[in-house]
């Protein structure tokens, strides 16, 4: 048995499971604040097209609808989940963030230069897209004031993580190895396993307060 999807499977679930304690807070949140009910739905909604994206693209073997569609499908639902957090809580954007997200770009550029147009070079690009757009919902977290210092500083390691991510995985692409996948896949699995835990100590904070 190929245990590549479930590896990645374990990974999105882990991810996922991290972003739905967020929308849960929001949740408990709506309670008492305008506007995070409407924000919940869209979480949700933006979770699920996200989630089945990825599962239905890499787990289910020669689908019949072509690979970019199940990423623009991934992108459009983290791009929901994004919006809603952000309209209904504006956050300053900071240096690190953006050198974060400069950083998972440039394994694209770097490929692209040296490697030339490889078959692999779409792929990439998707992952540098959807990887800044994971930055900018935890850093939203990051920016929540219910936060201890020590689950701040899990977060920034988890955002850290993400970059490394992007550079083992495009490395791995370039060179075909099996064990810089899985160690790219258990690098994410870390960063989503620190991602879930502060947001399961946020929900419960919350919902002890509210």
């Amino acid at each position: 048995m190929d245990e590549e999807p479930l590896v990645y499977l374990l990974v999105i679930l882990t991810t996922l499971v991290a972003f739905g304690y967020l929308s849960l807070t929001l949740r408990k949140l709506g309670n008492c604040v305008e506007g995070c009910k409407g924000a919940f739905k869209i979480n949700i909604l933006g979770i699920f097209i996200t989630g089945a994206s990825l599962v239905l693209w890499r787990v289910i073997f020669s689908p019949p609808v072509p690979g970019y569609v199940f990423q623009a499908g991934a992108l459009v639902g983290v791009l929901l989940y994004v919006l809603s957090i952000v309209t209904f809580r504006a956050f300053r954007i900071k240096k690190e963030l953006l050198l974060q997200i400069a950083a998972v770009f440039l394994p694209v550029l770097v490929v692209s230069l040296y490697a030339g147009q490889t078959s692999e070079l779409g792929l990439l690009v998707f992952i540098a897209f959807f990887e800044s757009i994971m930055l900018l919902a935890l850093w939203w977290f990051l920016s929540v004031e219910m936060l201890t210092h020590f689950e701040k500083r899990n977060l920034r390691i988890a955002s850290w993580l993400v970059v490394l991510f992007a550079w083992l995985r495009s490395y791995q692409l370039t060179r075909n190895g099996i064990c810089l996948f899985y160690t790219a896949l258990m690098v994410m699995f870390t960063s989503s396993v620190l991602l879930l835990y502060s947001a399961m100590v946020v929900y419960e904070r919350a919902s002890r307060w509210l």
